[in-house]
């Protein structure tokens, strides 16, 4: 237990604590148990007895110290001088400054508010039900559309800002795979699942994943069990996909074995793990936990980019997908929507409902296209078209040229 008592002589009387000599008067000037640093360049407004840390002061210049004006210089070499700095300034400029660091002073450069979605910070917390006994939590976040934006006008320089609308830029570095302005915005996400989509999931590689340990720690008795309309048999003509869902009497028996199964297997894991005097084997949990079935749920922090978030999202989102980890992603999806708003547009027009075509498949396009002409359909006919269909600008043109070659 830490104490709060205060000892008034223990840091005075200690050879490490700070203190410097005054330039004026050439005295040892100590900064007594509590005291607080000030900058010279404004007040500091921090009340005297908050929680303190060690920093050190760098450079040259002065500070004040209980009032008393002590100057850093030293033969004009820089110096670093042991300073207490109060953890809980309400102006982390100032205290920036009395660590011997002054901000550039320069138009381009003044503070920022930092980005926030008011709708994300609505939801922060809240857990959203996944399959019988699985979540979806919105724990953090960092950027928002604005963030994407000004991330690729850096590429333009100066006075570009108006050249393209905000959401037409969104749309265009999507639709031409500008990745790297989307890696700028991440989300943070506590998911609760079971092993099985884990498993599958954990193939999305670039996130950052901090998974429940079962060799810490004793997992929960609840396991995943799908109901009878999940329950299906093997897909002819697809290999890792489901076909037919059984009849009903035969989904019931199926959904009976899981249960048995996952409920004979945790009883077993719990003996496993009981001490002798319990009747148990006593058995570490790293290898007791072996014995559980696939269905158990587990739980991780999921921390994501957004350019690989809607990678992930257009492969899990997808109706070749296996259906409990789309119910995740779905949720998910719907997240996105209230953070990126524009982005997800075009997400949803380029790639969720989108299709892509082959060198042959374009190929047979530009025939089409031939035979039309030849029938009389005319490029500004064409140009009419594409913009009923809300294709225009920019977009319009890109598609133009993949049909005409």
């Amino acid at each position: 237990m830490t104490s709060n008592t205060n000892s008034t002589n223990s840091e005075e009387n200690s050879p490490n604590y700070p203190s410097t000599n005054s330039k004026s008067n050439n005295e040892k000037t100590q900064i007594p148990n509590g005291g607080l640093i000030a900058s010279p360049h404004g007040q500091n407004d921090c009340i005297q007895g908050q929680e303190q840390s060690w920093g050190s002061m760098l450079g040259t210049g002065e500070m004040v110290v209980n009032g008393a004006t002590v100057d850093l210089h030293r033969s004009n070499k820089d110096v670093s001088v042991p300073v207490k700095v109060p953890v809980n300034c309400a102006n982390g400029l100032e205290v920036m400054k009395s660590m011997g660091l002054v901000p550039i002073d320069n138009d381009d450069f003044k503070t920022l508010d930092r980005p926030h979605v008011q709708e994300l910070d609505d939801i922060l917390g809240l857990a959203w039900p996944a399959l019988d006994h699985g979540f979806v939590r919105l724990i953090d976040y960092m950027g928002d559309q604005e963030a994407i934006i000004q991330a690729a006008r850096v590429s333009y320089g100066k006075g570009t800002k108006s050249v393209i609308e905000d959401t037409s830029l969104l749309h265009y570095l999507y639709r031409n795979r500008h990745s790297s302005p989307f890696e700028m915005c991440e989300i943070k996400l506590h998911v609760k699942l079971p092993i099985f989509i884990a498993r599958q999931w954990i193939r999305h590689r670039t996130a950052s994943v901090n998974e429940y340990s079962a060799r810490y720690s004793l997992l929960d008795n609840e396991f995943y069990l799908p109901t009878a309309d999940k329950v299906a048999c093997q897909s002819t003509d697809n290999k890792q996909g489901r076909g037919d869902v059984l009849p009903l009497d035969k989904a019931l028996e199926v959904i009976k074995i899981l249960r048995e199964d996952a409920e004979r297997n945790y009883a077993d894991y719990e003996k496993l793990l009981a001490p002798e005097d319990q009747k148990g084997f006593d058995v570490a949990r790293e290898l007791g936990r072996i014995n559980l079935t696939l269905n158990t749920y587990t739980q991780w922090y999921w921390k994501v980019d957004l350019h690989n978030l809607l990678h992930f999202l257009s492969l899990r989102i997808d109706s070749h997908a296996q259906y409990e980890i789309r119910v995740y992603a779905q949720i998910i999806s719907k997240i996105l929507k209230l953070w990126v708003p524009d982005v997800f547009e075009a997400w949803e027009e380029y790639s969720l409902q989108a299709k892509t075509f082959s060198k042959s498949q374009i190929a047979v396009l530009r025939k089409i296209l031939a035979f039309a002409q030849k029938a009389g359909l005319s490029e500004q006919e064409l140009t009419q078209y594409l913009q009923i269909q809300g294709v225009k600008g920019r977009e319009a043109r890109e598609f133009k040229d993949l049909l005409i070659g």
